[in-house]
């Protein structure tokens, strides 16, 4: 019931697994990864934002920002949280 939902992804980088890469390619969470964020997006009520430490991640995510180091993470999810 509440008005407004947040999902807040805090990354150091990419997915990145050996065995499932060793399977399935090396794309292959990557283009996962990009799939989930772009449904979130645009087909759920959720507001989908990221930030990256020290990593872009505006390849995955349309809402990202990125910091240079974890000290810069308080004030980064309260901006992403007051927008």
């Amino acid at each position: 019931p509440e008005r407004r939902r947040i999902l807040i992804v805090v990354s150091d980088g990419a997915p990145m697994d050996e065995s499932t890469c060793a399977a399935n390619g090396f794309d292959y969470l990557d283009a996962h990864l990009a799939a989930v964020a772009r449904h979130i997006e645009t087909r759920s009520p959720v507001k989908l934002a990221a930030i990256g430490i020290a990593h872009d991640v505006s390849s995955f995510y349309a809402n990202a920002t990125r910091v240079s180091n974890v000290d810069d993470l308080g004030p980064a999810l309260t901006t992403k949280l007051l927008t």
